[in-house]
């Protein structure tokens, strides 16, 4: 697949046509991670935490078109901050806000010794709601663009041409309402009474209608403001309260996507099914991961990783779904398992809940938390627990891989990568490593069987021998340096240009040749003034 890079960062302009192993090297700031992210940018459509977050804002847009879930929200609110929700007036200031935001609510009123009874009912056209759909659409299109743009001010990315414009256009949902559901959401205690709602949706011909009744039961006959405790408060003020509604239309509305991934490949004219980012700072994503799960607000990292970079909250989601599905994901296990044997150590998954699982590795019959253990294990796991999220032929961008690796790791991370070629993972990795240029330039070059290649792999990791795992790893990447497309660039000047694989050496400028030779050099100059 070839991607033309116009004006991105320092580069100028430049085509770069992915293999299924692609290096990037060259000095810093010379475009490289540029690079990696506008690639991502470009094909963002195929990752499935971007697809979501798209549906997401396509039914927070459209759910806003009943006004439901913003009503029994904001009843809830009212709550929270001790207000008497049973009062005539506040009722009707409920009724005016609703209809301000264009929404024809009507509202019956009751008031009985036990409590209040609000209902509140709307009858929504469904030519009504195509027409905020096709306002939906408008968003895709803005935020698509958006992405593609994003890696700097005036930049561009080209994929043939106009199509990606063709694509999101023909992005378009569509709603499915099914019969007709009545049920009850979990009751909302607080102090001094407790909240029923009851909510029915009607499927009338081309109109919809949703009905939810709120009863309010407070204590004694007459209603009186309701005692709230700070505790209740905050609970029902956290960020997560209002969605507590949400399940609901979530239900009934199914959303139905027009462009489904398959078309989305055809168009941009793609082999892979997923993509995904693997930034430089993932260590630090990972130590922060069970912290979050344990405080239960994991949901919110989307929301403080939201920037830009949409990249980072891509990849915690890919994580977290990962360590989820690690123990179906045999192979990627398999390795993960032989890489830390040789480090005597293993990674462990511990389920609280289905919802919630913590990340964990145990030292000698000792368990420990990732903040304990050593970076390299660590990023060990930032890299490849993400890949048993994805579904091959995947697109695996990793930004400077030997980060945080002891030398002997960069080489086994890279005959790792080029193993995974064999399982349908193509990888492009920028790197400042001259070991791992140097090692890949070897391979391509020579040939090496795996007897030769696992002749080395002994030596550097000190191993009699090597696990068997370890073993079918270097079979794969015999198969790979001899049958695969394996491409390298090099970044300078605002310039990319194709460098032949097979001529990389430890003399590649742009990686650690030039400062250790210069601290060598020093070295001796210094002895010689001893």
């Amino acid at each position: 697949m070839k991607f033309k890079l116009v004006n991105i960062g320092p580069i100028r302009d430049a085509e770069i046509e992915l293999g299924d192993f692609t290096l990037f090297l060259g000095l810093p700031s010379t475009g490289k991670s540029f690079a990696l992210r506008s690639i991502y940018s470009s094909l963002i459509m195929l990752d499935d935490v971007y697809l979501r977050a798209l549906q997401e804002k396509i039914f927070n847009t459209n759910a806003g078109a009943v006004g439901v879930d913003y009503i029994t929200a904001y009843l809830d609110s009212l709550l929270a901050l001790g207000n008497n929700v049973c009062d005539k007036d506040l009722i009707n200031e409920i009724v005016n806000v609703v209809n301000n935001l264009g929404y024809n609510v009507k509202s019956i009123f009751s008031l009985t010794q036990e409590g209040c009874n609000i209902t509140l009912k709307e009858e929504a056209n469904l030519i009504k709601i195509n027409e905020i759909i096709s306002e939906a659409g408008k968003i895709i299109t803005e935020s698509v663009i958006e992405n593609l743009k994003s890696s700097v001010d005036g930049s561009s990315v080209e994929i043939n041409g106009e199509e990606i414009l063709k694509l999101v256009e023909r992005i378009r949902p569509t709603f499915k309402v099914k019969g007709q559901i009545s049920f009850s959401l979990p009751d909302f205690y607080f102090s001094g009474g407790k909240r029923e709602t009851t909510v029915t949706i009607n499927s009338r011909g081309d109109v919809v209608e949703f009905v939810v009744n709120e009863n309010i039961k407070l204590e004694g006959k007459e209603p009186s403001r309701v005692a709230v405790t700070e505790k209740d408060a905050k609970s029902a003020l956290t960020p997560g309260f209002p969605s507590f509604h949400r399940p609901f239309i979530f239900g009934i509305l199914e959303l139905d996507n027009a462009l489904p991934k398959e078309v989305i490949k055809k168009i941009l004219s793609t082999e892979y099914n997923s993509v995904i980012f693997i930034p430089y700072n993932r260590t630090q994503l990972v130590l922060s991961y069970n912290e979050l799960q344990r405080e239960r607000i994991n949901y919110l990292l989307a929301k403080v990783l939201q920037s830009p970079d949409f990249s980072l909250t891509s990849y915690i989601s890919h994580f977290d779904s990962g360590v989820k599905k690690i123990e179906n994901a045999e192979h990627i296990s398999e390795i993960i398992n032989a890489i830390y044997d040789l480090v005597k150590i293993k990674m462990e998954v511990a389920k609280l809940t289905p919802a919630i699982t913590l990340l964990r590795y145990r030292v000698e019959n000792k368990e420990i938390e990732p903040f304990y253990a050593s970076a390299m294990v660590n990023e060990i796991s930032s890299i490849l627990l993400p890949l048993a999220d994805l579904q091959p032929p995947a697109l695996v961008l990793i930004e400077e891989l030997e980060s945080q690796l002891h030398p002997a790791y960069q080489v086994l991370l890279l005959l790792v990568m080029l193993s995974l070629v064999q399982h349908g993972y193509k990888f492009v990795i920028s790197t400042h490593s001259d070991l791992i240029a140097a090692f890949l330039g070897d391979l391509v070059r020579y040939e090496p069987n795996k007897e030769k290649i696992a002749e080395i792999m002994k030596k550097i990791l000190n191993q009699a021998s090597l696990p068997l795992t370890i073993e079918k790893i270097i079979e794969d990447v015999e198969k790979t340096i001899k049958e695969s497309n394996i491409k390298v660039y090099y970044f300078e000047n605002g310039t990319v240009t194709e460098f032949p694989a097979r001529d990389l050496t430890y003399n590649v400028p742009g990686v650690t040749k030039e400062v250790i030779d210069s601290i060598v050099d020093w070295e001796f100059e210094l002895k010689g003034d001893e």
